[in-house]
């Protein structure tokens, strides 16, 4: 018997939703205005930092976004392939 043990990986949700939490609301509008906080940004007292918590922000999200698609990877495929299949199936009852 093998010493180490493969453990199937898991999301932290926990962490995804502090992540989320921690996003500004004016980020997460459905109408969100990039230029207006583009404007607000540029002309801070400090841009720099405002630009690297932002780039900071993102990493971590895509690391969040990267854990979320290793875990599900063949389910999604997999929803994607029955979803494709489906597409076929009603294409093909329309042609006949």
């Amino acid at each position: 018997m093998s010493a180490f043990r493969h453990s199937k990986p898991t999301v932290d949700w926990e962490k995804i939703d502090r992540e989320l939490e921690a996003i500004s609301s004016d980020y997460r509008m459905p109408r969100f205005d990039s230029l207006a906080h583009v404007v607000e940004i540029l002309g801070g007292i400090d841009p720099k930092d405002a630009i690297e918590e932002l780039k900071g922000q993102k990493e971590r999200l895509e690391r969040l976004i990267d854990s979320v698609v290793d875990v599900y990877h063949n389910g999604f495929n997999l929803a994607i392939q029955n979803y494709s299949q489906i597409l076929q199936l009603f294409s093909g009852s329309r042609e006949q």
